[in-house]
């Protein structure tokens, strides 16, 4: 098993980083994602009622200018959008005066999973190959032993998510990618994320669950760079130097949990 010292940590998931920048990959999905309109809170909560694992949405026409073309038959997700009206107003004497305000109309979005084309930018694309050690089975245990229950759904968005006492994971992903995904959730839980106890802000709790998840793989035996670096980046708003200082000064503490894990997870083996 590999091990590292702090600093070779902090520079190699930082010098990882940095070559998606180099690269342009970083560049690309910034293109990418800026070309979709936001949503409200309220159109958010209308996605995901219609569809739980809507991942990225967009009209019709949008997906055309994607090079994707939504298949026949595909049902859309119903939004509002907003539009401006105007109207005249007449009083007793004919004096004509104009109103201007803002009024709501149904529109309709589809996800990515309805349209078919080129394939999209992705700064930390998923796992993908089966588990044929049973890895996942170890973790889950690990898991397990520590008092969290552990739960698969579908009706979700993100690949993972924990509260501090439920792991939940996506049924609809590799297997080594669902390895990944529960570490990262088991380092939330034993860090301290999940009551945010040790007052750290949200961007370097996901540094220091993806850092640990990205060791621990490591040691099992499973390459998940291509998804931890650019998930890390994603987090970092594209700057590996903001990575590699924070993991410089609380890369001891990723590795003692990464190593805490390592040895749970053995005790399933």
């Amino acid at each position: 098993m590999s091990k590292y010292t702090v600093k070779q940590l902090a520079d190699r998931i930082a010098d990882g980083a940095e070559q998606l920048v180099q690269d342009g990959a970083w560049d690309e999905y910034l293109k990418f994602i800026s070309r979709f309109p936001g949503y409200s809170f309220g159109n958010l909560m209308l996605i995901y009622t219609a569809r739980p694992d809507a991942s990225r949405v967009a009209g019709y026409r949008t997906w055309q200018k994607m090079g994707r073309q939504v298949r026949k038959g595909e049902k859309g997700i119903a939004i509002l959008a907003p539009h401006q009206w105007k109207r005249k107003d007449e009083d007793d004497d004919q004096d004509v005066s104009r109103r201007t305000g803002v009024g709501f109309h149904v529109t309709y979005v589809r996800d990515v999973s309805q349209t078919d084309g080129d394939p999209l930018p992705e700064i930390a694309p998923p796992l993908s190959g089966d588990d044929p050690n049973g890895i996942l089975g170890q973790v889950l245990g690990a898991i397990k032993r520590r008092g969290l229950v552990v739960e698969f759904t579908d009706e979700m968005v993100a690949d993972g998510a924990t509260n501090g006492r439920t792991v939940r994971l996506h049924t609809e992903r590799a297997a080594t990618h669902q390895v990944a995904v529960a570490l990262h959730e088991l380092a939330h839980v034993i860090l301290g994320h999940t009551s945010n106890r040790r007052d750290v802000p949200q961007a370097a709790m996901e540094w220091e669950a993806e850092s640990v998840s990205y060791v621990v793989c490591e040691r099992l035996g499973i390459d998940s760079s291509t998804n931890a670096l650019g998930y890390v980046l994603s987090w970092a708003h594209g700057d590996p130097e903001a990575v590699r200082e924070y993991i410089a000064e609380e890369g001891n503490l990723i590795l003692t949990v990464a190593s805490e894990i390592v040895e749970a997870v053995a005790v399933n083996a």
